[in-house]
């Protein structure tokens, strides 16, 4: 099992959510003007050394990203992990 915090946001007209200060296009199929839940995975280790952002709306994944590390900087200070 793996931790993730959840966040809610809208889909607008266009396919696309505001999240941690930037634009995530979800690919076809995004319910416009509905609310999605966002799952945020943190990097757990040297295994996992990535941020993943998961789209999920009614119980399905949306859409998958993995932020890079350069990206991941962007990112609000409280999103991020603390050494």
């Amino acid at each position: 099992m793996r931790f993730a915090l959840h966040y809610e946001r809208v889909v607008d007209k266009t396919g696309s959510i505001e999240f941690g200060g930037e634009t995530w296009k979800i690919p076809k199929g995004a319910p416009i003007r509905h609310k999605v839940k966002v799952a945020l995975r943190l990097p757990t280790g040297p295994r996992r050394p990535h941020t993943e952002i998961s789209v999920i709306w009614r119980g399905s994944t949306l859409a998958h990203f993995v932020v890079p590390e350069k990206r991941r900087r962007s990112l609000p200070p409280e999103m991020e992990t603390r050494p």
